[in-house]
């Protein structure tokens, strides 16, 4: 059976990534599961490479990619995790059968507490969005 394939989107990739990492835990090999940013971010700050090891995601797996690479992909889910993202995403092209919008804040930098927040957010958005889609 092919794989479906899942887009998480945001600003800069960064919530979409902690989203990635947290849908990989729950669903396995169920769905290809891609990260993009309308602007992605091709170096991370250190205070936010250690913010984000001490909450469990593993940052090696990080690739900056931006929304453009998957304008000749075609996806089934486009989940978008931003509002910013929303605005922009009219200006590409991009093939999906089901959009997915659920805004998160994104959080201060220096704030781990902000970010391990957003993450259980995440989490607990994916809980219970994906037992409604499998």
């Amino acid at each position: 059976m092919k794989k479906r394939k899942i887009l998480f989107l945001c600003n800069r990739n960064l919530l979409s990534f902690i989203a990635q990492q947290e849908l990989k835990n729950m669903v396995k090999e169920e769905y290809e599961i891609y990260t993009a940013g309308i602007w992605s971010l091709y170096k991370l700050d250190e205070k936010l490479i250690r913010i984000f090891n001490a909450m469990g995601i593993n940052w090696n797996e990080y690739q900056p990619r931006e929304l453009k690479e998957f304008l000749q992909e075609n996806i089934d889910y486009l989940i978008i995790l931003t509002e910013k993202a929303k605005k922009e995403i009219e200006k590409f092209n991009l093939k999906y059968k089901t959009l997915l919008y659920h805004p998160f804040s994104i959080p201060i930098l220096e704030n781990k507490e902000d970010y391990l927040a957003i993450k259980n957010k995440i989490r607990e958005w994916l809980l219970e969005t994906f037992k409604l889609i499998k």
